[in-house]
């Protein structure tokens, strides 16, 4: 079995850009002087909830793609998988630090919130479809 290069880097990538992202979060608790939770303050919210969704994905997304890696599946692949996941959460991020989507509207949508939230979604289906289709097909 070798290891996991792709999804290492990833991972590393991954790590040090939630590590920035506490860093703006904490930026926000002393530029709003909160010290828990987000105090009703907009732009609080922003931060903690880019922080935590980064959170809330990286890990399952970054566990598929070592799966991925190490079941023999193209390099290629776990190299566009994993960096189409880093640039959908690169651009959550930065859609979530514009103010024009507090309420919905589907007109005026927040272009790179909405490619981050769907690739990532798109990114977790293929590659919990494909693992589920390599455990059920090649038994």
């Amino acid at each position: 079995m070798e290891f996991p290069v792709v999804t290492a880097l990833v991972s590393g990538i991954l790590i040090i850009f939630q590590m920035l992202m506490t860093l703006y979060v904490i930026g926000g608790r002393i530029k709003y002087k909160v010290g828990v939770g987000d105090a009703g303050e907009v732009a609080m919210e922003r931060r903690i909830r880019a922080h935590g969704n980064l959170a809330e994905n990286a890990a399952l997304i970054l566990v598929g793609l070592a799966l991925l890696e190490l079941s023999g599946i193209s390099s290629m692949v776990v190299q566009i998988l994993g960096g189409w996941f880093v640039l959908a959460r690169l651009a959550h991020a930065i859609g979530m630090v514009e103010k024009k989507d507090r309420e919905l509207d589907l007109k005026n949508l927040n272009m790179a919130r909405e490619f981050g939230v769907v690739s990532t979604v798109l990114i977790g289906m293929a590659i919990g479809g494909y693992l589920i289709y390599m455990v059920v097909f090649s038994a």
